[in-house]
């Protein structure tokens, strides 16, 4: 049988023991050191190879003939391909028996969903008294978050054989495929495409647009490997293009490592159909495939010279299609990256104004009957590995975020206020605007939802579609995609007639995530109002008083009550000169880590800044709030594409209340560049993080 099913059952870890009493095989005690090859496998994979398990044992007398039983566990399901019902087809149990490594004709039995068991394993101790067993060809899902992939292994039977150690890492999985220019929607307008030629639709300006598909590690992009069915597939998914639309893209793309990349002049590349260097990355368009990106046949066919310079359709149907392009050659030793241009064919009718499609690119295949296949994941950006996110051929959104606050008497007539909206760099900058209400509905209005490049949003507030007095708030958000989305909070306060005299809260926000509501007991919090100043301030949230770190006229710092633990809300009242402010329910987190603005400081007490970087290999501090003790010891720190590192120290700061220090250090091989820091914290559920902040490094 020719199945390659995938065993679906819940991994349930339990031991699994096959027994057996044959005549002649004696009882041979042996003491077995465990070692693996783990390999770097990608977490978008379903049937990822993983790496070989080597089991070394010695003793016994020898000449003895044994017998004995292998179950392996993991901690992810196993894809091999099946023959019959319950055997792995491809799945190699190897002996060595003192004349080197040879095949053993036991065939893996499935034992469950992530487990299976070479049962019979029948051997004979060497002189030396030495026999190795290695597991190879082993392959399993691991499309869930990144990490890594661990084996656990157990013997029974007569031999008696003792494992030094169980549980073996056998794969590391790591993003397989990053991207610039993929989930970017893309502004069509007029154009002709004069001819199926790369250097004839480059010489007429017919537009188009580029996506580079990135590997996450260098071995990520592969040809077609023994026992695959295909090799790696780039799946480039069209959607949303208007009706008489053509697209037409390169039969073959040469990459990053060739002699001259395949590129029409995006990311700073020059325009050229590409010149192939063997050894190199090659992508090669592949025709007639299903919607999930298996079977089909290339172009050119094998043995045909490369067509460099030459592009074929995309057939769209309803707007949508589908082109899809296999690694027919590749760099193992170098992170490659390639440039998929579309020439974009669209005669738009007299009047007719420019449409907006989108493209996005996965690895593939994408179904359930290949080796290999992927999940449909869409990649995050790749502009980090090639260190040109602020370069400018890449859109930049600016938008002035400075909070929007109104006051007016209840039914009076709307305000306007007008939000600056810019592309400060290259590119086209295609965003779309939305209101999100905390509280209240229908009294903030936006002239526009949707813009292209700089413009200036009009946003009316009408105090009138409000039913009562008191504290309304939204916040407007512009979403430019990839190139940055900006948050603007909007605050209504609502009159009646007179103004009352005491203390009002416009805001409550945790204290170092301007844009989050929650609070986290016994970490900084920060109220913005008006009418703060007085004498007898003071702040109770759920009864408990709270301690003020700073006060003014509209705003004031203090640290949630710890004694708020275990609940999810309070009532915050404040009260100045024996007037309090109306009642509000403020959210409560037990932990939300948040870095402050400036709180990285470098080793040298200077506070990081592309101007002031940290070396690499040298220690931060990270200042934080929203961490309480008992999370202290269960932080993580991701940094750039490393993840998951551990503090070497972290604390409360006594004389900063609310205040919590974290060290770490830069990691060697980290690159030169400004990075996102991500501050995670483990609660009973999914980790807490922090939102991401800069973090600049130097060699």
């Amino acid at each position: 049988m020719n199945d390659p099913r995938v065993l679906t059952r819940a991994f349930v870890p339990a031991i699994i023991l096959v027994c057996s009493s044959v005549a002649g095989i004696a009882q041979v005690p042996m003491t077995c050191q465990t070692s693996s090859a783990p390999l770097q496998v990608r977490a978008e994979g379903r049937t990822e190879r993983l790496g070989s398990i080597t089991i070394e044992c010695g003793g016994g007398a020898a000449g003895t003939q044994a017998r004995t039983n292998l179950a392996v566990f993991l901690d992810h399901p196993i894809t091999n391909r099946l023959s019959g019902s319950s055997t792995l087809r491809d799945a190699v149990l190897s002996i060595d028996q003192g004349s080197g490594l040879a095949v053993s004709a036991v065939r893996p039995t499935v034992t469950g969903p992530s487990s299976i068991s070479f049962n019979g394993i029948d051997f004979a101790v060497p002189a030396s008294r030495r026999v190795v067993f290695q597991i190879s060809e082993l392959r399993a899902d691991v499309s869930a978050p990144a990490g890594p992939v661990t084996a656990f292994l157990n013997f029974n039977g007569p031999a008696n054989l003792t494992l030094n150690s169980s549980s073996l890492t056998v794969g590391q999985s790591l993003p397989g495929l990053i991207t610039t220019g993929t989930s970017t929607p893309i502004q069509c307008a007029f154009s002709v495409l004069p001819s199926l030629s790369f250097n004839e639709a480059i010489q007429k300006g017919t537009f188009f647009f580029t996506v580079r598909a990135t590997e996450g590690f260098a071995t990520a992009l592969v040809p077609r490997e023994t026992g695959a069915d295909v090799g790696t597939r780039l799946l480039v998914r069209y959607t949303g293009f208007p009706r008489g639309s053509r697209l037409a893209v390169p039969d073959v793309i040469a990459g990053s490592g060739s002699v001259q990349p395949t590129s029409a002049g995006a990311l700073g590349a020059t325009p050229s159909p590409g010149q192939y260097t063997p050894g190199s990355l090659l992508l090669v368009r592949i025709l007639g495939t299903g919607a999930d990106g298996a079977g089909g046949f290339p172009v050119p066919a094998s043995g045909q010279t490369l067509p460099f310079g030459s592009l074929s359709e995309v057939n769209l149907a309803n707007g949508a299609g589908l082109a899809v392009y296999e690694v027919a050659d590749a760099n193992p030793s170098m992170r490659e990256s390639a440039q998929i241009p579309s020439f974009l064919d669209l005669n738009l009718p007299p009047g007719g104004s420019s449409t907006t499609a989108m493209v996005t690119v996965s690895l593939g295949p994408v179904g359930d009957t290949s080796v290999p296949r992927f999940a449909n994941v869409i990649p995050t950006g790749d502009c980090f590995a090639w260190g040109d996110c602020s370069a400018g051929y890449f859109p930049s959104l600016f938008v002035d975020t400075t909070p929007i606050s109104v006051t007016a008497v209840q039914g009076s007539n709307f305000q306007v206020k007008y939000i600056p909206v810019r592309n400060e760099s290259g590119g086209t900058l295609v965003w779309n605007a939305r209101v999100d209400y905390r509280s209240g509905s229908n009294w903030l209005r936006l002239e526009s939802t949707s813009g292209l490049n700089s413009a200036t949003l009009r946003a009316d507030i009408v105090p009138r579609n409000v039913a009562a007095p008191g504290t309304y708030q939204a916040t407007i958000t512009i979403d430019a995609g990839p190139n940055g989305t900006r948050a603007i909070p909007v605050t209504l306060i609502v009159q009646a007639a007179a103004v009352l005299p005491g203390p009002v809260v416009q805001s409550v926000s945790h204290g170092a995530i301007s844009t989050e509501d929650s609070l986290v007991p016994g970490g900084l919090a920060v109220i913005r109002g008006s009418r703060f100043n007085g004498g007898g301030l003071a702040v109770k949230l759920g009864g408990l008083s709270a301690t003020i770190t700073y006060s003014g006229a509209e705003q004031i710092n203090l640290e949630v009550p710890a004694g708020l633990a275990g609940k999810d809300s309070a009532e915050l009242l404040v009260s100045v000169d024996g007037i309090t402010s109306p009642s509000r329910m403020v959210k409560l987190k037990p932990v939300l880590p948040g870095v402050f603005a400036g709180g990285i400081i470098n080793s040298d007490g200077t506070a990081n800044s592309p101007a002031q970087p940290a070396k690499i290999g040298s220690a931060v501090r990270i200042l934080a709030t929203g961490i309480p003790a008992s999370s202290l010891s269960a932080l993580t720190v991701r940094l750039h594409d490393w993840n998951g590192l551990l503090p070497v120290a972290a604390a409360a700061i006594p004389e900063l209340p609310g205040v919590e220090y974290i060290d770490v250090i830069v990691p060697q091989g980290i690159p030169a560049i400004t990075a996102d820091l991500v501050l995670c914290a483990q609660t009973a559920g999914e980790p807490s993080c922090s939102p991401a902040v800069k973090i600049a490094f130097v060699d």
